[in-house]
């Protein structure tokens, strides 16, 4: 579910409206199908825009709080708590790394049950353990160049 368009970024959750087995595993693939078609899509263009456009995914699994927010007339759902921050802190990391795409291991590690693995080569992600802005302890990530 696309929660909210910030500029020209999504947030994205899966388990909305509810909780599934697979959301992880799901979250993962559209990781690697939205990568994979921005990255084509980009190869695509002339010369003078690819230099100037690129793309950064940072995604990572956990609860989250859900809340309705508005008027009886005019209501949206957003979702915040920790899991929404390191998603958030995830492109920064991203930046820094030189890479694309960012995903935290404990996504992974849900994922692993469910995967399907002609879907994503997890030889593809580097492992590192980097620091998070806001957070005492370091974090496992995996990144995609």
């Amino acid at each position: 579910m696309v929660v909210n368009y910030m500029g020209d970024g999504v947030l994205a959750a899966f388990g909305l409206p509810a909780a599934e087995a697979d959301d992880a595993a799901r979250a993962l693939i559209a990781v690697e199908r939205l990568r994979a078609s921005v990255a084509a899509w980009l190869s695509d263009l002339p010369s003078a825009a690819k230099d100037r456009l690129d793309f950064r995914i940072g995604a990572h699994f956990g609860p989250v709080v859900i809340s309705r927010l508005g008027s009886p007339t005019h209501q949206q759902i957003t979702v915040s708590g920790d899991t929404v921050n390191v998603a958030s802190r995830l492109l920064e990391v991203a930046k820094q790394q030189n890479c694309r795409v960012v995903v935290t291991e404990d996504l992974f590690a849900a994922a692993s049950g469910a995967i399907r693995f002609e879907d994503i080569d997890a030889t593809n992600y580097a492992a590192l353990t980097v620091p998070i802005r806001g957070r005492t302890s370091s974090l496992q990530i995996r990144i995609r160049r």
